[in-house]
């Protein structure tokens, strides 16, 4: 597998592998993260455009039946202040420069995509932000995995609870 910015001719199988996601968390009880309309493609259309959108697709090396370039996760990697995280029941680890894992989801077609998209953000970036709901309970395994620390709650834009994630070296 390897991780590049995602075409704007992918959005349609990045919108499967989001609505994929989407599924999977209304199965796993979480009826509140990601609501129909959110993201769209216009969002990830938004993400390419800024250099924002990435996908992690195979190739030679994996071990599938998979054709090579298969999209199998998708993530939106956002440099600069998010505004979402200005107020904060808690507290970030510091005020230092970051980015911010937004839209990150897998398709479940490989194991291990997530974790791989994940591995590549920490390989590249030294102060990272994320966000989910608490009952995105497979994303909180994730970012528990790689080492994030609990920083506390924020309200996203549509009034609803996010739990809040720092990684820094």
């Amino acid at each position: 597998m390897y991780i590049r910015q995602t075409k704007k001719s992918e959005i349609p199988e990045v919108m499967k592998v989001i609505e994929y996601g989407r599924q999977l968390q209304r199965k796993n009880g979480n009826n509140i993260q990601w609501p129909n309309h959110y993201p769209a493609a216009s969002d990830i259309e938004t993400d390419i455009l800024n250099n924002h959108s990435y996908v992690c697709v195979i190739d030679d090396q994996d071990q599938t039946d998979l054709p090579e370039e298969t999209i199998v996760a998708t993530m939106c990697i956002q440099s600069g202040e998010d505004p979402t995280y200005q107020e904060i029941n808690g507290e970030w680890l510091n005020d230092r420069p970051y980015v911010t894992i937004h839209r990150i989801a897998s398709n479940q077609q490989i194991n291990g995509a997530g974790s791989f998209c994940m591995q590549y953000v920490i390989d590249h970036y030294d102060n990272i932000k994320i966000d989910t709901h608490r009952k995105n309970t497979s994303m909180i395994a994730l970012i528990d995995k790689f080492g994030f620390q609990h920083c506390g709650d924020i309200i996203i834009e549509d009034g609803t609870p996010r739990e809040v994630f720092q990684y820094s070296k």
